[in-house]
Protein backbone atom coordinates (compact mmCIF):
# COMPACT_ATOMS: atom_id res chain seq x y z
CA UNK A 1 0.00 0.00 0.00
CA UNK A 2 1.27 3.44 -0.91
CA UNK A 3 0.53 6.44 1.26
CA UNK A 4 1.42 8.76 -1.58
CA UNK A 5 1.49 8.73 -4.54
CA UNK A 6 -2.09 7.59 -4.68
CA UNK A 7 -4.98 8.40 -7.02
CA UNK A 8 -5.90 12.05 -6.84
CA UNK A 9 -2.85 13.11 -4.83
CA UNK A 10 -0.66 14.21 -7.72
CA UNK A 11 2.77 13.03 -8.81
CA UNK A 12 5.24 11.29 -6.54
CA UNK A 13 8.17 8.91 -6.48
CA UNK A 14 8.07 5.28 -5.47
CA UNK A 15 10.27 2.26 -5.99
CA UNK A 16 9.40 0.65 -9.32
CA UNK A 17 8.73 -2.72 -7.72
CA UNK A 18 6.36 -1.12 -5.23
CA UNK A 19 4.47 1.00 -7.76
CA UNK A 20 4.11 -1.94 -10.14
CA UNK A 21 2.23 -3.85 -7.44
CA UNK A 22 -0.38 -1.09 -7.11
CA UNK A 23 -3.10 -1.12 -9.76
CA UNK A 24 -4.27 2.34 -8.69
CA UNK A 25 -1.03 4.11 -9.70
CA UNK A 26 0.72 4.32 -13.03
CA UNK A 27 4.02 5.53 -14.40
CA UNK A 28 3.71 8.85 -16.16
CA UNK A 29 7.40 9.70 -16.61
CA UNK A 30 9.02 6.28 -17.21
CA UNK A 31 12.32 7.77 -18.41
CA UNK A 32 12.85 9.82 -15.25
CA UNK A 33 15.00 8.04 -12.71
CA UNK A 34 16.41 9.09 -9.39
CA UNK A 35 19.29 7.65 -7.39
CA UNK A 36 18.57 7.82 -3.68
CA UNK A 37 21.36 6.92 -1.27
CA UNK A 38 20.80 4.02 1.10
CA UNK A 39 22.40 4.21 4.52
CA UNK A 40 23.05 1.23 6.75
CA UNK A 41 23.31 2.11 10.40
CA UNK A 42 23.68 0.14 13.60
CA UNK A 43 23.57 1.23 17.20
CA UNK A 44 27.05 1.41 18.70
CA UNK A 45 26.11 -0.88 21.61
CA UNK A 46 25.36 -3.81 19.30
CA UNK A 47 27.70 -3.15 16.40
CA UNK A 48 30.27 -5.65 17.72
CA UNK A 49 27.72 -8.49 17.87
CA UNK A 50 28.67 -11.27 15.45
CA UNK A 51 25.04 -11.72 14.40
CA UNK A 52 24.56 -8.02 13.74
CA UNK A 53 27.86 -7.84 11.85
CA UNK A 54 26.86 -10.84 9.69
CA UNK A 55 23.55 -9.22 8.73
CA UNK A 56 25.22 -5.85 8.18
CA UNK A 57 27.88 -7.37 5.91
CA UNK A 58 25.26 -9.29 3.96
CA UNK A 59 23.13 -6.18 3.42
CA UNK A 60 26.18 -4.07 2.50
CA UNK A 61 26.88 -6.51 -0.32
CA UNK A 62 23.33 -7.43 -1.35
CA UNK A 63 21.75 -3.97 -1.52
CA UNK A 64 24.08 -2.48 -4.16
CA UNK A 65 23.71 -5.64 -6.26
CA UNK A 66 19.91 -5.48 -6.01
CA UNK A 67 19.82 -1.80 -6.95
CA UNK A 68 22.17 -2.18 -9.92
Amino acid sequence: MLGSPAPGLGIGFAAIWLGDRENAVRRILPDVTSAIPVWLTVHREIRSSARIRAVYNFLAEAIPEALA
